[in-house]
């Protein structure tokens, strides 16, 4: 027994002091331990923070790129439907232009036919005066060569000079 009770003495001895010491560095060490928890806690959490703020920050950023995405999309549909329009418009002033040359030709050709046309018209006028003028002067159908025309008014006018006088000798004799 005496070997038993000299176990129990030792396994109920109290402890030396350095194991004190021991423990009391433990809880320091463990106060510290829960001290640098307790600022981790807080770095965690300021890291949570920044890391909503920069979700936020990323889906306001997506929705500007969308939106910048479906202004640019726009922006290319409307350029394409420009080019067509202006191949469109390109290929009709082509064809208005051919048109339009077309039409000049047959302008030119007819302007040409109506010029010569107006100089035989000239021709034929001064024709037309030149046998006016070759006709008498005083208004006879055909042209009298010489002196002019003796107008036969004057000839008339004599011969009822003479009836009258003839007439008037009548009525004294009777």
């Amino acid at each position: 027994m005496k070997h038993t009770a000299k176990k129990v003495a030792e396994i109920f001895k109290p402890a030396p002091k350095e194991e004190l010491k021991d423990v009391d560095v433990s809880t320091k060490e463990t106060e510290q331990a829960m001290d640098q928890l307790e600022e981790c806690k807080k770095e965690l959490a300021k890291a949570r923070q920044a890391l909503k703020d920069l979700m936020k920050e990323l889906e306001d950023a997506k929705k500007k790129q969308n939106a910048a995405n479906d202004a640019l999309d726009e922006a290319v549909s409307k350029e394409n439907y420009a080019k067509e329009h202006h191949s469109t418009l390109k290929a009709n002033v082509k064809s208005e232009y051919d048109e339009y040359q077309d039409a000049r030709q047959a302008y030119l050709k007819q302007k040409a036919i109506v010029d010569k046309l107006e100089t035989d018209i000239k021709v034929a006028a001064s024709k037309v005066k030149e046998i006016r003028d070759s006709t008498d002067k005083d208004g006879g159908v055909y042209p009298t060569p010489g002196e002019g025309h003796k107008s036969s008014a004057f000839a008339a006018n004599w011969m009822w000079g003479l009836v009258l006088a003839l007439a008037a000798a009548c009525s004294t004799q009777a």
